[in-house]
């Protein structure tokens, strides 16, 4: 898995490609972590490149949106494929966290 993170006005953006699953989720873990501590109330992920996902990327999730929604922040995705929407759409996440079609459309209404 890699991860980069950018910057648009007031929201953090981490980029997520390859696979997120129990090896690699404490790294992305760590990265939102850094994010949250450095004061970030508007978080994006963008899963353009995120291929498959497991439990334990889905806990990262959770966590990281438990944390934003206590200090009145948003925790949102973007460019999520066919195969993940789908487990977004299973495990309700598409329920908690808004989801967008890309990083433009999710900057615009985050940028609010």
């Amino acid at each position: 898995m890699t991860l980069t993170q950018t910057t648009v006005g007031d929201v953090e953006i981490v980029h997520v490609q390859g696979r997120l699953d129990a090896q690699t989720a404490p790294e992305l873990e760590a990265v939102v972590q850094a994010v949250l501590d450095a004061g970030a109330r508007k978080l994006l992920l963008d899963c353009q490149g995120m291929t498959y996902v497991s439990s334990m990327g889905l806990r990262v999730f959770m966590v990281a949106g438990k944390l934003l929604g206590a200090r009145d922040g948003v925790l949102a995705f973007a460019s999520l494929n066919p195969q993940n929407s789908q487990i977004f759409e299973m495990t309700s996440l598409s329920k908690l966290f808004p989801c967008f079609a890309d990083k433009d459309a999710a900057l615009s209404e985050l940028g609010k």
